[in-house]
């Protein structure tokens, strides 16, 4: 370790650091929104009972607020409006840096089950979305957070511009699509 020569900056000691040691990195970069590698894609037609997922970054864990699915130009005249998911909502399911929703079950659910809890009645049971096109919003900062410690969260999400998709009626044949696998690959 270098050390200036005494008198001309004052005793450095302090500063130096023992051979061969250097200070832990610290995660300071919040997880960002993926579209291109979220379900649906960019501009898919999907059924009204859809189960979306969402990509990101890195992991990531539920933190306050919510999703907010919006329709997006002119809708359903029977369209509730925006959908509204709590992050903490259990029908969320958050798999390494996926987000998975179920819109159709998590809309206005406040019962707290766990995913040992569900039956497949209850995951099918629930409203679809209206016929239209949507986009994610979030109700702010932190709707989602990293794993890093202190947890860097998510900033607020519009992706009216960049990540949309358009829901399909009755009588449109909808190929399947996987949407994650589980143990994830890394």
């Amino acid at each position: 370790a270098w050390r200036s020569p005494s008198g001309m900056c004052g005793d450095n000691t302090q500063f130096m650091l023992a051979p061969g040691t250097m200070p832990a990195p610290t995660d300071l970069i919040p997880p960002h929104f993926m579209p291109y590698e979220s379900f649906p894609s960019h501009g898919s037609t999907v059924s009204q009972s859809l189960t979306i997922s969402l990509a990101f970054s890195e992991d990531v864990r539920p933190g306050s607020g919510s999703f907010i699915l919006t329709p997006k130009g002119t809708m359903d005249p029977a369209d509730p409006g925006d959908v509204t998911i709590r992050a903490d909502n259990p029908f969320i399911f958050y798999r390494g840096n996926r987000v998975i929703i179920c819109p159709k079950r998590a809309a206005g659910t406040d019962e707290m089950l766990t995913v040992d809890d569900l039956t497949i009645d209850q995951w099918r049971s629930g409203t679809d979305l209206a016929l239209g096109t949507y986009y994610l919003r979030t109700s702010g900062y932190g709707v989602v957070t990293d794993t890093a410690a202190p947890a860097n969260l998510l900033p607020q999400l519009d992706t009216g511009n960049t990540w949309e998709f358009t829901t399909a009626g009755a009588g449109i044949t909808l190929k399947p699509e996987v949407l994650f696998t589980y143990p994830m690959p890394h």
